[in-house]
């Protein structure tokens, strides 16, 4: 579900999201089956932002990702 209005949910205090600007990191989560609610492209930077609904299992997934890409960091030590 792509939700258009995040701007205007996120200055009221409504909802947080979390933006993700890693393809590797988004297919991680759409594995997991975490899709984003909407995406953007950056007008800093020019990449594809996904934007996702901050949630618990949003959270496990990011700390599962951050535990994976660490112990793969030091596994090429």
């Amino acid at each position: 579900m792509e939700i258009c209005n995040t701007e205007e949910l996120e200055n009221i205090g409504e909802v947080e999201f979390f933006r993700c600007g890693s393809l590797k990191l988004a297919k991680f989560l759409y594995q997991k089956e975490i899709v984003p609610v909407s995406s953007f492209v950056s007008s800093k930077t020019g990449k594809l932002i996904y934007k996702y609904v901050k949630s618990k299992e949003l959270d496990r997934a990011l700390t599962e990702w951050q535990n994976n890409k660490g112990g793969k960091k030091n596994e090429q030590k």
